[in-house]
């Protein structure tokens, strides 16, 4: 009894901030028969019942019960079920990666790319195989046009020619024919290489506008060099449907 009246001596909100610092470790302990007043009916509100917004030991008003129903002491806390941050080093580690610019399919192109290549200068006659069986479908006709005048360049890859492309002079400027890449390897930029080595061909020598009749399907190749659509599109009853397209004359430095 004497354990009752000096509970009931003392009021209920200072046995609840006594108990949780107790729980959180930050105060005096409490004896033991303190701890047994909170037992009794009537002298301490149940924990459940708290008071709306008192604080807990994760910061948002709600206190972990021990064995018998009160906040567990300091030191005696039992088994704890794994925090839902115990990750957080790994989930931030993930959220501040460099995060990668490129699309996904374009993305998986680039961890399958194959070693540099770069592009040469070649003969007119060793492009012919490779554009004839994928700009003629393995045909004669229509002729492939090969020009005296023109610059050829290819890529090769072990010894094999597998991108090619050749620019000329042709008014109102430079003319681009025989873009074609082996379908083996396509998806890996060398078209791009392919068309930038050949507008940097056109650039040096005098510059201008660059044209072609590039097939529908090759459009936006050509677009990210700064071609430009002009007029309608068109089916070539041998070739398919075409458009084309120009890159404005550049204003020369200096």
């Amino acid at each position: 009894m004497a354990g009752l009246a000096r509970g009931r001596r003392r009021p209920d909100e200072r046995q609840d901030r006594a108990l949780l610092r107790r729980r959180l470790g930050d105060g005096p302990a409490v004896d033991p028969q303190e701890d047994g007043d909170a037992e009794v009916a009537g002298v301490l509100r149940p924990l459940g019942q708290a008071r709306r917004g008192a604080p807990g030991p994760d910061g948002r008003g709600a206190v972990r019960l021990g064995q018998r129903g009160h906040p567990a002491a300091a030191g005696d806390r039992g088994p704890r079920r794994q925090p839902a941050g115990a990750d957080l080093a790994v989930r931030l580690h993930r959220a501040r990666r460099p995060v990668d610019p490129l699309p996904g399919a374009a993305r998986r192109r680039r961890l399958h790319r194959a070693p540099a290549v770069t592009t040469v200068p070649i003969d007119p006659s060793d492009s012919a195989d490779l554009r004839r069986a994928v700009l003629r479908n393995g045909r004669d006709h229509p002729p492939l046009g090969d020009r005296a005048d023109a610059h050829y360049v290819g890529v090769h890859e072990q010894d094999r020619l597998v991108a090619t492309g050749n620019i000329g002079p042709e008014p109102p400027g430079w003319r681009i024919r025989g873009m074609a890449v082996d379908p083996a390897h396509r998806g890996r930029g060398l078209g791009t290489q392919v068309l930038t080595a050949l507008l940097a061909y056109a650039d040096d020598h005098g510059g201008g506008i660059v044209w072609c009749h590039a097939r529908t399907g090759a459009r936006s190749l050509y677009e990210r060099a700064g071609f430009v659509a002009v007029g309608e599109e068109w089916a070539d009853p041998d070739l398919g449907p075409h458009l084309r397209m120009e890159r404005p004359e550049r204003a020369r430095e200096g």
